[in-house]
């Protein structure tokens, strides 16, 4: 078989950024073996490993993720027939079920079939942590599901939980006083 390559962007290196990676893509992501392969995954779609493996169901998963669509940096060589790539740094488009505000919280749905909500600062509860994907950068009035840009792989976890602390902090001060 022959392969068409297309050149979608560029690598230089300058004296004012150093190495320079330009592109339309968004996202550092790795192929990961699925658990079963002939599960549809599909971009965007909410995912969970578990033991090094990739499945839409988040049942004990290790980390919850994204199939990214659009890496600019894609590692691991397993075969596409048995692999997904799934996003770990970046910019991602989730699908999202329900209307989202650039800001909320990107959160599994847990339905196991791929999907996020959105959940705004305020309403970020404990029960949310352990599924928190990201933070919406595009808003969407659509309740239908619909892929939402969304930043991934920074500290959001310990940043709600150190809000959700400072504000028991806060609470447990105010009771003592009474």
């Amino acid at each position: 078989t022959i392969e068409k390559t297309v050149t979608y962007g560029s690598f230089e290196a300058t004296e004012e950024n150093g190495v320079q990676f330009s592109s339309p893509e968004a996202d550092y992501a790795e192929y990961i073996p699925k658990v079963d392969p002939n599960e549809e995954i599909n971009p965007g779609d909410v995912v969970g490993i578990k033991d090094g493996k990739v499945t839409k169901s988040l049942v004990d998963a290790d980390h919850i993720l994204v199939k990214s669509s659009r890496p600019i940096v894609l590692g691991n060589s397993y075969s596409k027939e048995v692999s997904e790539p799934i996003a770990f740094l970046g910019q991602v488009a989730v699908n999202v079920i329900g209307t989202v505000n650039s800001g909320d919280f990107i959160v599994a749905s847990g339905k196991n079939d791929g999907t996020a909500i959105a959940v705004h600062p305020d309403n970020i509860s404990h029960l949310h942590i352990e599924k928190l994907i990201g933070k919406a950068w595009q808003s969407s009035n659509q309740s239908s599901l619909k892929q939402i840009n969304t930043i991934i792989g920074f500290p959001f976890k310990s940043a709600v939980v150190s809000n959700k602390v400072s504000k028991i902090s806060k609470l447990e001060k105010e009771i003592l006083k009474e």
